[in-house]
């Protein structure tokens, strides 16, 4: 849209939608619900390690404490790499794609792990795919806008959509963990399984569905 002469200040000059931006609107909603999906994450590692390693929750504190460092510096790897190689090759559903995968891989070696060393690099790599994934797929909601005149509004029910599956995963887990078990032992191989069924899901939704973003 061009503005007139007179109006040529960027405060003056409307921004007007798109012409194809209501088919927009439930991508917009898929990308904010299934980005954040993290079942095995709402319920807190310090149990799940206690029993794959077979130590009292007093004695995990440092080593959550070591995955989360560890975690950290993934995540802040994952969140660099993904962003600038998605602006260098113009690409953002591939990356979504990829974090998505990477996650998969990350609760599948969770899953089955116990001991430390594969318990880390499950956690490694699923914080690095988040990282990857939301780094990218924040571009990919700004593209898919409906209206860029009112970002404020649809933001706002992206960030309330993006706490939908933090208000659920804790109701559903806790009920997952006691399949198919007995006694104190939990489930927490479903658990995990299920979260990267999710993960996998979603960037699977989001590489076919949303059209408009490369």
């Amino acid at each position: 849209m061009t503005c007139p002469r007179r109006s040529r200040s960027w405060t003056r000059c409307p921004i007007r939608a798109a012409p194809r931006g209501r088919r927009h609107r439930p991508a917009l909603a898929l990308i904010a619900v299934l980005g954040r999906s993290n079942l095995a994450g709402e319920l807190g590692p310090t149990f799940f390690y206690a029993q794959r390693l077979d130590l009292p929750v007093r004695e995990v504190a440092g080593v959550v404490a070591s995955i989360g460092i560890l975690g950290v510096v993934a995540a802040s790897a994952g969140a660099l790499a993904g962003g600038f190689l998605s602006d260098k090759l113009g690409r953002r559903k591939l990356f979504t794609f990829i974090g998505a995968l990477l996650f998969v891989a990350g609760a599948c070696v969770e899953a089955f792990a116990y001991s430390l060393p594969p318990l880390i690099v499950g956690a490694v790599l699923m914080q690095l795919a988040i990282a990857v994934f939301a780094a990218v797929d924040q571009a990919i909601i700004f593209a898919v806008l409906p209206d860029r005149a009112q970002a404020g509004r649809y933001m706002a029910v992206v960030a309330f959509a993006q706490k939908i599956p933090s208000a659920i995963a804790p109701l559903i887990a806790p009920f997952i963990i006691t399949i198919g078990v007995v006694g104190a032992e939990k489930n927490y191989t479903l658990l995990y399984l299920a979260g990267a069924v999710l993960a996998l899901v979603g960037g699977l939704l989001i590489l076919f569905k949303v059209k408009s973003v490369r």
